[in-house]
């Protein structure tokens, strides 16, 4: 996936993410976590939705995941976590350690 420039970042205060914490880098994490969405079933939209967050939802019987590209990295990866949280297909696939200590410390955030 080729990531778009993020220049319009919105200044956003909000509590402390589990995800800053995590030890594989940001974007890397984000990325498998897309792939994942992906083997899911999801199509995933990246678009510019100046902040409002985006999100999962169905439309004509087809999973679709849309990442607000308005967003910081770290909030980008906090939906698509919240999204494959709700994924009941998801341990059928391998999921990286770092990833799946981060799926289990958003429950408990």
């Amino acid at each position: 996936m080729v990531w778009a420039d993020r220049r319009l970042t919105p200044n956003r205060t909000s509590k402390p993410s589990p995800l800053r914490a995590a030890p594989m880098p940001t974007l890397g994490l984000l990325n498998e976590a897309l792939q994942l969405l992906q083997e899911c079933g999801y199509t995933i939209r990246q678009e510019w939705l100046d902040g409002t967050l985006g999100g999962t939802c169905i439309l004509k019987g087809q999973k679709i995941f849309f990442l607000d590209l308005a967003l910081s990295p770290e909030e980008q990866l906090e939906l698509v976590v919240d999204a494959l949280q709700q994924e009941p297909r998801i341990s059928q696939f391998y999921i990286s350690p770092s990833l799946t200590n981060l799926l289990r410390s958003s429950k408990v955030a």
